[in-house]
């Protein structure tokens, strides 16, 4: 009896020493866990530390009109921005993308451009109801697009609906 137990023990740990494999690794973000409609509650500048510099929206976006939002489908998404233009009328501004996800980087690709315009974040955080995502901003880019002096990285967090 002791022996049949023995046998038992040492082929249940065999099993599940075989099945941890690295090709069994799933990786905690994947596309599957970003399907579906998110919308933007805030966006942070952050120094090259990534101490927050300053925020330009409020913590919560309460459905005011400048708001975005973005859809994610099975490897193309739209991302949709609600903003006023320099006439102060309201604007739909559209953008079409595929996206994959490596690991911890999120990479946006223009349906358009393809390539030659690639965005790649970087997921900080991903839960069923909220996803933080940090873009970096080369020195020059931040000059260019007037973003606050010393911004290195944007954070940018969704809520899902």
């Amino acid at each position: 009896m002791k022996k049949t137990f023995l046998l038992m023990l040492v082929a249940v740990l065999g099993l599940t020493a075989t099945s941890c494999s690295k090709s069994d690794d799933t990786p905690l973000v994947n596309e599957k866990g970003i399907i579906g409609t998110w919308r933007q509650v805030s966006i942070t500048y952050l120094d090259r530390n990534q101490k927050k510099i300053t925020d330009l929206l409020p913590p919560v976006n309460t459905y005011n009109w400048q708001a975005t939002e973005i859809i994610f489908g099975n490897y193309d998404g739209l991302e949709t921005k609600f903003v006023y233009n320099n006439k102060n009328e309201r604007v739909i501004n559209e953008w079409k993308f595929d996206y994959r996800v490596k690991g911890d980087q999120l990479v946006l690709i223009d349906k358009k451009q393809g390539l030659g315009d690639m965005e790649t974040y970087t997921i900080d955080k991903i839960t069923r109801g909220q996803m933080d995502v940090r873009y970096h901003v080369s020195e020059q880019e931040a000059i260019n697009k007037g973003y606050p002096k010393g911004t290195y990285y944007i954070a940018y967090s969704y809520f899902r609906y």
